[in-house]
């Protein structure tokens, strides 16, 4: 119990693992089993893009501090599947993860320029809506420049409807992984309540 404590407190740690086995998950069973039910395309965006609300939530929480335990992952992960063995890796294929796990925090940096603030604060209630549109303006940004980042390998007849399967799995993935965390936060509070 000490070690899931300690974990729990450092959050940097948490997001990182979060991300890693978020980021395993999707790579490892959800891109296979829609590659075989959706065809090609799913090599370059997902319907359900989980660890997009990983990186929105980290972002929300910890801020631009979330990049230090977002962009170790997504270079993993790239070094994992593009083995640099067998496969030489070029400058797109290493900006593609940074810039990916950059843009959550990205919409929100924006957002607080724009005189949005939707971090988190102790004194008010999160509000999830701002949060929600946040991730959206992360997913736009992510798939319009992912996409143009990648522009050499993708088919260009395939080009909006690969944006638009960005938006789809990033938007799909931020609202499973959202109402994931509130019924957590739910069953805590609730249990907490039954305790006093």
């Amino acid at each position: 119990m000490s070690l899931a404590r300690a974990i729990a407190s450092h959050w940097l740690v948490l997001v990182f693992l979060l991300h890693f086995f978020a980021l395993m998950f999707q790579t490892q069973v959800l891109w296979p089993v829609e590659a075989i039910l959706l065809g090609p395309l799913s090599a370059y965006a997902s319907i359900l893009f989980i660890p997009h609300a990983v990186r929105v939530l980290a972002s929300w929480l910890l801020g631009p501090k979330a990049l230090f335990a977002l962009i170790p992952v997504e270079l993993i992960i790239t070094l994992q599947i593009f083995n640099p063995l067998e496969t030489k890796l070029s400058t797109i294929s290493l900006i593609s993860p940074i810039f990916a796990a950059s843009t959550a925090v990205i919409a929100f940096e924006f957002m607080k320029f724009m005189k949005i603030n939707v971090y988190p604060a102790f004194n008010t209630k999160p509000n999830w809506r701002t949060v929600v549109f946040a991730g959206i303006l992360a997913s736009l940004i992510n798939s319009i420049s992912g996409t143009l980042i990648k522009t050499a390998s993708v088919p260009a007849d395939e080009t909006m409807a690969i944006i638009i399967r960005y938006l789809i799995g990033d938007i799909s993935g931020l609202l499973l992984g959202m109402l994931i965390v509130m019924l957590l936060f739910k069953k805590i509070s609730g249990g907490m309540n039954k305790q006093s």
